[in-house]
């Protein structure tokens, strides 16, 4: 009996040995730290900003570095994980109005509007969307600017101004870009009066969407009074839609000065006149709540020299939209 309890003893250590030396288990232990760094990643997603730097009138500023940044999220300054002051490919989705009003200046507004790709690298793509009371793709994602160009020529000007589902319409089609820099350039003259989509919903889509917004309102172009009305008119509203994705609204008068407007947009999105920074969040809480976010630039001795542009915040991932390791 005793003999017998000797040789079981001796089994069940042999047995323990073998499982601790068992290269699996060694490997699972081993690699268990490295799990859940990865599982902190996925949890908390890098936050990418495009930021624009400009002195008080407006005016570029390249040649910043990592250095020269800081990022408050909700207040609490973050690690910036990456920072480039290279000239990145743009994804440019161009939403064009043909409402009724624009017949007079449809065609050389439009033409204006796809140069704006002119100023970008080869590896640049765009997108044509016209809307009125329907939104339409015209042209997909391309390279070549004479096409480009092409697509909209024969366009016809007719309709209500479905503004809000349009732009709504070139969010989703963005999600389709290879570039992960996306701009839109969103030409109206007129305020919306046919959207399912209403702004308030458009603002919290735009929040939780990096793509940077640039509105070019021509509404004295088109006689439009509800830019000179009291209280809030279609031009806040453009503004705000900028403001929201760190772009810049324009607002010129005649054909020449939406040109020149089409050039400025260019000039800021290529150029190098934009730094791209990203972080992952301090706070790793998926709780699914607006984290605001402030970008300093050029900060010394406690005071601002820059101004800085970049979109106002996101959403933080709810619980359960959080991706499995």
């Amino acid at each position: 009996m005793k003999s017998s309890r000797i040789i079981q003893m001796a089994a069940l250590l042999l047995a323990l040995t073998f499982l601790l030396r068992s290269p699996s288990l060694a490997q699972e232990h081993k690699h268990k730290p490295a799990q859940d760094a990865a599982s902190l990643k996925l949890s908390t997603e890098l936050v990418s900003l495009s930021v624009t730097v400009t002195d008080r009138k407006g005016q570029a500023i390249p040649g910043l570095k990592r250095e020269d940044f800081k990022v408050y999220e909700s207040g609490v300054e973050q690690k910036l994980d990456f920072f480039s002051a290279e000239e990145m490919p743009v994804c440019w989705g161009i939403v064009l109005d043909r409402s009724g009003s624009m017949m007079e200046m449809i065609g050389d507004v439009y033409r204006a509007a796809v140069h704006v790709v002119d100023e970008g690298t080869e590896e640049d793509e765009a997108f044509v969307v016209t809307f009125s009371q329907r939104v339409e793709l015209v042209s997909d994602f391309m390279a070549d600017k004479h096409k480009l160009e092409n697509s909209i020529l024969g366009l016809r000007a007719g309709g209500e101004t479905a503004l809000w589902d349009a732009i709504n319409f070139a969010l989703d089609h963005l999600k389709k870009a290879k570039h992960r820099k996306k701009v839109l350039v969103v030409i109206t003259d007129g305020d919306d009066n046919s959207s399912r989509i209403k702004f308030r919903e458009l603002i919290e889509r735009a929040e939780e969407e990096n793509v940077l917004i640039y509105p070019v309102g021509m509404f004295e172009s088109s006689g439009m009074f509800s830019l000179r009305m009291v209280g809030r008119g279609p031009r806040d509203d453009l503004e705000k839609l900028a403001e929201v994705t760190g772009a810049r609204a324009h607002f010129p008068t005649n054909v020449e000065q939406c040109r020149e407007a089409m050039r400025a947009i260019a000039g800021e999105v290529s150029h190098h006149h934009q730094y791209s920074v990203g972080y992952y969040p301090s706070d790793t809480k998926n709780d699914g709540k607006w984290r605001k976010i402030q970008t300093v630039a050029g900060q010394r001795d406690g005071k601002t020299k820059y101004v800085a542009r970049t979109r106002a915040g996101y959403y933080a991932q709810k619980a359960e939209e959080v991706k499995e390791p």
